[in-house]
Order: structure tokens, then sequence, then C-alpha cells
């Protein structure tokens, strides 16, 4: 974060109390702001890990995404884990088992064939 604060124009970031809450001051607005993928290299690493970790929990059956997050060892669905999925569905690397019913509570999820072959190439 230190490094962030000054690369973007911006002060040396400030701890707050027993809260562990970072801020960044920043006197430029536009200066400040950039490709979010910029800011945060370790949240890409975390998603190909996660994307690996889906596509695997997806390899023997259909699963929720309640499954998918109680498999990734995750408390509720993040931010990052929804982002996740969306990415592996706009890639089509999964599929809804309800396609026509995307909020469905009854939803799953599962690999298409795309995801099937990506899979079976990263673990050879």
């Amino acid at each position: 974060m230190m490094k962030y604060g000054k690369a973007y124009g911006g002060a040396d970031p400030e701890i707050e109390g027993d809260i562990f809450r970072i801020i960044v001051k920043c006197p430029d607005f536009e200066a400040c702001q950039t490709d979010s993928t910029e800011l945060r290299p370790e949240s890409e690493a975390q998603s190909r890990a996660q994307s690996g970790a889906i596509l695997q929990a997806l390899f023997e059956r259909s699963l929720s995404a309640n499954e998918l997050t109680e498999i990734l060892g995750l408390r509720s669905k993040t931010g990052a884990f929804k982002r996740t999925i969306k990415e592996l569905l706009d890639k089509k690397f999964i599929e809804y088992t309800i396609p026509e019913k995307p909020n469905s509570r009854l939803q799953k999820y599962r690999l298409t064939d795309v995801g099937k072959y990506l899979l079976k190439s990263i673990q050879e």
C-alpha cells in the first residue's frame, strides 16, 4: 500500500487506531485514477488460483455457488468469488445447469467442454 500511495500521487497511508484501515490521501483525484488491474496484482493472482480451484471442483460434478464457497473455504460469496464465476462464465469455461433461470435457487455450475480441455491441459 505504501508504494501505491506514492506511485499514484498520494501521501503515505495512515493506520487509524485499532482498526486496520488505510487511507491514501490524494491531492489530485485525476492523478489517482488508473486501471484497476494495476492496483491489485495480488487480486489477479488470487483470482487465477480461485479459477483453477473452481474448475477442479467442477470436474467431478455440478455444484451450486454455496457448495463451491464451502469447498474453497470461503465464509460467503465474496466479491472476488462472484467476479471469478462471472469471468469463467464469460470465457465459456463453465455454464449454468439451468441457463434460462440464472438466478434460480436451484442453479448450479458445470464445466463446459472447453473448461474440461483447459483443466486437462493445466494438469499435464
